[in-house]
């Protein structure tokens, strides 16, 4: 199969299978308008599991990558999966600044939403991306605040994820002289380092 872009996989390939058909398809958006996502079931079962690992094999191999598909752990309403034995594509699985693992991971999501009315946190890693991304970003941030340290002027840091930001705030939550601050929307969504008696 020759390589493809991530999306253009999607083009005219149905992700809802006979027996999905035969239920009734719930949207993000119409899960919205029922009910607060956070209020579905939300703990990892061995069926979901066993689901997100067949369904992300099925992308894998429809999106013309090369790469194995395994359960990492689980942990209350979290799951992680770990992509192996990617050969060339292991940065084109997961893309600049891990966009693509992203998208891979919102597409998950949804299908655990409508197959089994879920709202799972699923998390994907492919080469150790995200330790070694988040190892970057603290070192990065450590520097941003040798500089508000001593220029007393806050510095904003570039956009990241959730689970990004959340490790910086963890990073500086018992500093004394630096605080951070979350701001921006959406992708832009990024954090601001500034000295705590500013």
């Amino acid at each position: 199969m020759s390589k493809k872009g991530f999306f253009n996989f999607l083009k005219g390939w149905s992700s809802v299978s006979d027996e999905e058909n035969n239920q009734t398809v719930v949207t993000t958006e119409t899960v919205s308008e029922k009910k607060n996502i956070s209020s579905l079931n939300s703990e990892v079962t061995e069926e979901i599991e066993t689901f997100v690992v067949e369904k992300f094999k099925e992308m894998i191999d429809l999106s013309g990558f090369v790469g194995k598909v395994r359960p990492k752990k689980k942990d209350g309403n979290r799951l992680y999966i770990e992509v192996y034995d990617t050969e060339e594509d292991a940065g084109r699985i997961i893309g600049k600044g891990g966009h693509t693992l992203e998208s891979f991971q919102i597409l998950l999501r949804h299908f655990v939403i409508r197959r089994f009315d879920s709202a799972v946190r699923i998390t994907i890693d492919a080469g150790d991306y995200r330790n070694k991304r988040v190892g970057q970003l603290k070192m990065k941030a450590l520097k941003a605040a040798e500089d508000v340290e001593k220029n007393g002027k806050p510095v904003e840091l570039d956009p990241m994820t959730a689970s990004e930001r959340r490790a910086i705030h963890v990073l500086f939550e018992n500093n004394d002289i630096i605080e951070t601050l979350s701001e921006g929307q959406g992708d832009d969504r990024h954090i601001v380092l500034v000295r705590r008696d500013a």
